[in-house]
């Protein structure tokens, strides 16, 4: 099993365990357009925003600053775009909130290790569509 999905089952394990998601396996009929839209108008934006921009701004200052250059992965930037993310989600509440900044951790670290902002939103998409067609999700409508 490779770092990414070691990341991903801890987060599912997290997420059932705290409770915004239980195992709820299904196939609805707006599961097209649910990838679509969600592909398009959620993964690609949000990780545009959060990664492509504002972590990308963050590790520029953290790399011109070198007495930040002890932090691995410049870890700074990662951190607070991921803790940015997680406050995206506050209409969910405090819990969401979490997750969704663990979420952004993983997100961050793709973005981190591979420079591509199309590895953040692959590792993204693949995290909402495993969420979406196997566990419990809002507006998932049978």
């Amino acid at each position: 099993m490779g770092r990414f999905e070691r990341w991903l089952s801890a987060w599912v394990a997290l997420a059932m365990a705290v409770g915004p998601i239980r195992y709820d396996p299904k196939l609805p009929a707006i599961a097209a357009a649910w990838m679509g839209v969600n592909l398009m108008l959620t993964c690609i934006f949000e990780e545009t925003l959060f990664r492509g921009v504002i972590q990308h701004r963050l590790s520029s200052l953290v790399v011109r600053r070198p007495r930040w250059n002890w932090l691995p992965l410049n870890w700074l930037p990662v951190f607070a775009a991921s803790v940015l993310f997680g406050l995206a989600h506050a209409g969910g509440g405090p819990v969401l909130v979490a997750v969704a900044a663990i979420a952004g951790l993983g997100y961050g670290i793709a973005y981190a290790i591979t420079g591509r902002v199309e590895a953040a939103i692959v590792a993204h998409f693949t995290l909402n569509s495993i969420h979406f067609f196997g566990f419990t999700y809002p507006y998932a409508v049978r």
